[in-house]
């Protein structure tokens, strides 16, 4: 009987909010769109800081939404690692809306197939099956914890844009 080790050991709970909230700053900011005159370094660190800040928030509370739904669809997972495979969905859909968002910010949409949301929503949905894999190695569970984490955020979208 082949002994498989698990892929993801122990971190800690903020690590991949952490990094996923400086990629998304990063995103925001480092992408030399404005001219160099209009924007002062305090206004670039600024809006850094405050993405890095609300992305780290919105993806330690979307992970905390994700854990008990993985712990009911994952079978025989330590709490380590629902955690862990909860905080890196929730990072992959973080980043994903983030990537959406600089698609419709600039011109880049008509290179796309389809519209920059539904292709982050699909990009985010691959990338999540790829990890849930990657962490249980049963293709089946992966597709359905995939699914319904693709498909919670994308009614959180909706009510948010249904509240605004």
């Amino acid at each position: 009987m082949r002994c498989v080790k698990p892929l993801v050991g122990s971190y800690s709970p903020w690590e991949f909010p952490l990094l996923a909230s400086l990629l998304t700053g990063f995103i925001l900011v480092g992408i030399d769109t404005y001219p160099k005159q209009l924007v002062s370094i305090k206004l670039a660190l600024s809006i850094y800081v405050g993405a890095v800040v609300g992305s780290f928030l919105l993806t330690l509370l979307l992970g905390i939404i994700y854990r008990p739904i993985i712990r009911w669809l994952s079978g025989s997972l330590s709490n380590d690692a629902i955690f862990n495979l909860s905080m890196m969905n929730a990072s992959i859909f973080t980043i994903g809306s983030i990537i959406s968002l600089i698609f419709y910010s600039y011109s880049y949409s008509h290179y796309l197939l389809f519209p920059p949301n539904i292709m982050a929503m699909i990009l985010s949905f691959f990338f999540s099956l790829l990890i849930a894999w990657l962490v249980l190695r049963n293709i089946e569970r992966a597709l359905l914890i995939a699914v319904v984490l693709t498909l919670i955020f994308v009614a959180l979208n909706y009510l948010y844009y249904v509240a605004m």
